[in-house]
């Protein structure tokens, strides 16, 4: 317990050098970004677009009675709340029922409507091609279009303070972009790319002879001893540097990479704080052991086969 503690909880002295990318200078010329674009080609698509038609039916008002409004209030006010909780009262609740019988009487008559198309009796009054981000309605409406098929009409949906009756009259798949139109992005992804090719020839260059900042007495915890690197990419750093066997290397975190030498090591003191993660590591070993010591004993046991059969 004791030599794994001072194993898994030693220290290091390492020098570190920081490399960013946005330190790097990349020089865009257009034969080498069209290049770049026709080998990615398939990365930069316009979106699936689709052709509908569509009628929109404002909310109409269904002068509805008081006698209306107090049966309706009576039936569904227990869907009608206030802030704590209570259930509003009939003057409280009437603009809402008002309101309610208004949606119940458009929806009514939109079905009438959504009735005459679909039986080729009257035409929906708008046409138009949206892409697949530009439909103007909600998400749950727009699934409601696109699960539809090719030709047929879709029921009577509301959408804020309108029902609308959508027909899908055909889907125009995604296509490649034109150099122009995918250009910008383009010109993003293609930075990006010889940011890092850049960046990994410099770590590779610098390795031999970097001249580092030092960094005394640091463990896998010390998360907060690396200038210039966030906690997470710290973290991430020293999990890679602790399970290196290599003296000196460059570490890769996104936009970074990290140059590293171990100048010395030192084992840590036994802590009897940390014995339940000793405790923790030492059965994942054994259970790690046993289970190859046992693969092991199969294979020199056992003719291992394939319950494949080759295809012919």
């Amino acid at each position: 317990m004791e030599n794994l503690s001072k194993v898994l909880f030693l220290k290091d002295d390492i020098s570190v050098k920081i490399l960013k990318s946005e330190d790097i200078q990349v020089d865009v010329k257009e034969d080498a970004l069209k290049a770049f674009w026709e080998k990615n080609k398939k990365s930069y698509m316009s979106q699936d677009k689709y052709e509908i038609a569509f009628s929109n039916i404002k909310i109409l008002d269904a002068k509805s009675s008081d006698k209306d409004i107090k049966e309706y209030y009576e039936k569904y006010k227990n869907d009608y709340r206030k802030k704590d909780g209570k259930i509003k009262s009939f003057d409280e609740a009437k603009e809402d029922m008002i309101k309610a019988l208004n949606i119940k009487y458009t929806k009514k008559e939109a079905l009438k409507k959504y009735l005459k198309v679909k039986k080729g009796q009257e035409k929906l009054s708008d046409t138009k091609t949206y892409a697949h981000s530009k439909l103007p309605f909600s998400s749950e409406n727009v699934n409601k279009i696109l699960s539809s098929k090719v030709g047929k009409v879709v029921k009577p949906f509301l959408e804020k303070d309108t029902f609308v009756i959508v027909k899908l009259i055909k889907k125009i798949d995604a296509k490649p972009l034109t150099f122009e139109l995918a250009k910008k992005d383009a010109t993003k992804d293609f930075i990006k790319f010889e940011r890092n090719k850049k960046l990994d020839e410099l770590a590779k260059k610098d390795l031999k002879d970097f001249k580092g900042t030092l960094i005394k007495d640091i463990s896998r915890e010390d998360i907060d001893k690396i200038s210039g690197l966030t906690p997470q990419e710290s973290a991430e750093f020293l999990k890679q540097l602790f399970s290196s066997l290599k003296k000196d290397g460059f570490i890769r975190l996104n936009d970074k990479i990290v140059l590293y030498r171990i100048e010395s090591s030192s084992l840590a003191k036994y802590d009897s704080s940390k014995d339940k993660s000793i405790e923790t590591t030492l059965t994942s070993l054994q259970k790690q052991e046993l289970i190859g010591n046992l693969l092991q004993k199969l294979q020199n046991t056992f003719e291992i086969k394939s319950s494949l059969k080759e295809k012919e």
